[in-house]
């Protein structure tokens, strides 16, 4: 897969079975929104906090800082399906632990769909 992005992103390839992974700060958005976000595909986005002004997340988002947190601590994330598509969920404490000794080429993601809705993920 190649995208055709008029700035450093131009002809990234990626296996197809993973999302396509994009730099902020070389990010056209014009190219983002007709390209990928219209059409609903999935691709990481790195380096947002060093784009967008006033965004505290790099100081905030720290293991520790989530960890320390008991609200969020415990709180499960989605993190795939089983074989007959329900939902395998993980606290994130015990996210954060992998994350901390990961060193896996293929790494577990974890996912919120319900972050807009959801009065406790509001505190990210």
């Amino acid at each position: 897969h190649t995208n055709n992005n008029n700035n450093n992103n131009t002809n990234i390839s990626h296996p197809p079975n993973l999302p396509l992974r994009l730099d902020a700060q070389n990010l056209d958005k014009t190219w983002f929104t007709e390209t990928l976000e219209q059409k609903g595909i999935p691709c990481i986005i790195e380096n947002i906090p060093n784009v967008e002004p006033g965004w505290t997340s790099s100081a905030n988002w720290t293991l520790e800082n989530l960890m320390a947190d008991p609200k969020l601590r415990h709180r499960r994330f989605k993190c795939g399906e089983d074989d007959d598509g329900h939902s395998i969920k993980v606290k994130l404490k015990h996210f954060i632990e992998y994350c901390r000794h990961n060193r896996d080429d293929s790494p577990l993601y974890i996912f919120d769909s319900n972050f807009d809705d959801d009065r406790k993920a509001k505190i990210l």
